[in-house]
């Protein structure tokens, strides 16, 4: 296999250029857990990490939104409210079946009223 890059091409043995992600510090990786919400503004799911101090933050998987709060609400469907200020009425949940054609775990679906 040819590890020469095509921008390389003509340089004798020009190795290839290393354009894998740089590696954050130690100090700023952090754990996060999956939480069963998703995102409302990509429908991504939601991950949680608690700070030194207690605070918890929420990240979005996807489009990578994170925002500080007490509950996944700051970030995931079940917060989305109508311009009005009304709650949208939308819920995250988990979904019964996923399918090949829709493998998503969690998903945001109108709440049904009894």
């Amino acid at each position: 296999m040819n590890d020469v890059s095509p921008l390389n091409q003509g340089k004798k043995n020009a190795p290839a250029p290393d354009l894998a992600p740089a590696r954050a510090k130690k100090s700023e990786t952090y754990t996060w857990a999956l939480t069963d919400h998703c995102c409302r503004a990509c429908f991504g799911r939601v991950l949680v990490r608690e700070t030194f101090d207690r605070r918890r933050v929420y990240r979005c998987a996807c489009c990578g939104v994170e925002q500080e709060g007490r509950s996944e609400t700051v970030i995931c469907s079940c917060g989305m409210k109508l311009k009005t200020g009304v709650d949208a009425g939308i819920r995250c949940m988990v979904a019964d079946a996923p399918t090949p054609e829709f493998p998503a775990e969690v998903i945001a679906a109108q709440a049904q009223v009894p």
